[in-house]
């Protein structure tokens, strides 16, 4: 219950701080010179700002506090069960390292892989959506409405299963072995 508490807190100070990071971001962005700014797609800079510091944030940072929680908390039951039993504990030990290992080489590919396909699939479904409000009478005279509408659900399929896949990797890491 400490644990579940304890999260909950550094999540929700860990949300403040990615709000104040995008903001900051945001800030440095209008301060940039027009150049430097239509140097970059739009779609692209949204991206950074929106997902990009979401996963930088909760992603990366809250993955490191879960980590470390998780590994005290292995920490002092793996030091209990020395007390108890060390011959139990050094089993134990070599045991679930090479699991930890086995599923690390297993999934790191596949995670990063999932990683690359969803920001590549935000960044166009943005860029599909700014494009279908920026030319709306064009596509609604033409009649390519549908066309649109059914590109953007494609790009945000695309999205989501790798969004679906990553969540799929996380819980095989965070599932305890047999």
């Amino acid at each position: 219950i400490l644990s579940l508490l304890l999260t909950r807190r550094v999540f929700g100070f860990l949300a403040k701080r990615q709000a104040w990071v995008a903001g900051q971001l945001a800030k440095r962005l209008v301060e940039m010179p027009m150049s430097q700014i239509q140097s970059r797609s739009s779609q692209l800079t949204a991206y950074a700002l929106m997902a990009g510091v979401n996963a930088a944030v909760l992603g990366v940072l809250g993955s490191g506090v879960v980590l470390v929680s998780e590994a005290a908390l292995l920490i002092v039951l793996g030091v209990g069960l020395a007390i108890i039993d060390p011959l139990v504990s050094i089993f134990t030990a070599v045991f679930f390292v090479g699991v930890a290992l086995i599923v690390h080489r297993t999934l790191a590919t596949r995670a990063a892989m999932l990683g690359a396909t969803t920001a590549r699939a935000e960044v166009a479904s943005l860029a599909s959506i700014q494009e279908l409000i920026h030319t709306y009478r064009e596509l609604t005279v033409t009649g390519r409405t549908a066309n649109y509408a059914g590109r953007c659900e494609a790009l945000r399929g695309t999205a989501s299963a790798a969004q679906a896949g990553t969540q799929v990797v996380v819980k095989e890491c965070s599932r305890p072995p047999l």
